[in-house]
């Protein structure tokens, strides 16, 4: 919607979008203004729709949507498909580090505190290690496991090492 202050929108694995996404988006760019289409198609001409904002409503005329300042658009892509030259120059890339022990045990403690004992170190020692295999693993598994399995809750080891082992699977396919 049109506002003082740029929008920021966030696209998540753009590479598993339309293979035209990347293309309507620097159409839409270029021109300030989308339609949408089941308002264009819409008996009024004029139509009130609800925004983010909240309690915040805004009229849409024609179904067009013309924006005063341009979005900041984050795009987040696993890699796994080429975009076009034209789209990516307008784009500032920017590859995430390699994950480190350090680094992620600061992430562990920014989701579950401070890290104090040696299940925590191994987990994260052991995820590493994983990572540098070029395994396939989120760092959401790594706090579920860090949150089951610190501390004394589960005492049976065998049941430890199951979990471990099902908590930590690879996300490969296949």
């Amino acid at each position: 919607m049109p506002g003082r202050l740029p929008r920021a929108l966030l696209i998540d694995e753009i590479d598993k979008s339309d293979l035209d996404l990347p293309s309507d988006l620097l159409d839409v760019l270029e021109r300030g203004r989308f339609e949408i289409p089941e308002l264009a198609r819409h008996s009024k001409r004029h139509v009130t729709v609800r925004t983010t904002d909240p309690g915040a409503r805004h009229e849409i005329k024609n179904g067009l949507v013309e924006c005063e300042e341009f979005p900041v658009i984050v795009l987040t892509s696993n890699g796994e498909r080429d975009f076009p030259a034209p789209f990516l120059r307008r784009c500032v890339r920017f590859d995430m580090p390699v994950l480190t022990v350090p680094t992620l045990t600061s992430i562990v403690e920014a989701h579950l505190g401070k890290v104090e004992e040696d299940t925590t170190h191994t987990l994260v020692s052991a995820f590493v290690d994983r990572l540098n295999r070029s395994e396939n693993l989120a760092v959401d598994q790594l706090l579920s496991a860090v949150h089951l399995l610190r501390g004394d809750r589960i005492q049976d080891d065998e049941q430890r090492t199951r979990l471990q082992e099902l908590l930590l699977q690879g996300l490969g396919r296949g």
